[in-house]
Formats: structure tokens, sequence, C-alpha cells
């Protein structure tokens, strides 16, 4: 069994259309707040896409916002560049 099959437990599903998810994190002394569109989510964490500048990494906790979940923290768990300033990250929701 590969390693991507047995990492997820749980089914993902599409998102509504054009969910947009807001993020909040610190790095350095400083808060910044991005917005991310939502690619998909299960019970267990979600996945989306950032533009511009990526200052996040796997390990970091940031603040979500979005639809009827509303807040809630996450980890990042992997950061994959799609094109240059498109960011592809993965989140597990704590």
């Amino acid at each position: 069994m590969s390693d991507a099959i047995e990492k997820r437990r749980h089914i993902r599903y599409g998102p509504e259309e054009d969910t947009v998810i807001k993020i909040l994190f610190k790095k350095n002394r400083s808060i910044y707040f991005k917005v991310a569109l939502l690619i998909d989510e299960s019970y267990s964490g979600c996945s989306v896409i950032l533009t511009g500048d990526i200052m996040l990494a796997k390990g970091d906790v940031i603040l979500l916002n979005y639809g009827d979940v509303g807040k809630r923290l996450a980890e990042v768990c992997w950061v994959k560049a799609v094109e240059r300033n498109i960011y592809k990250i993965g989140l597990l929701f704590k």
C-alpha cells in the first residue's frame, strides 16, 4: 500500500464554488492576513491555493475562518509551488 493512501483517513469533499478562506498567522512578531481559495476539505483538514509571497512553512499554526466552519486552528502539513507565486497548501485541523 502506498504512503499517500495510508495518510488519508477521511473522504475528501469538494467545496462550494468560490469558497474563500481567510488566514491569519504570526511570523517574526508580525501578524499577517491572507485570503485563499478552498480546493477540498475533509473531517481532518483541507487544501487551499494561495497567491503572492508565501510565508508559511510546514509546522506553522494558523487561524482559519470560512463558511459554516467559522474560526478554526490548523497546522500547515505541506506547501507545494504550482507556478511562480502560486502555492497549494495542505492544512490539518487542530
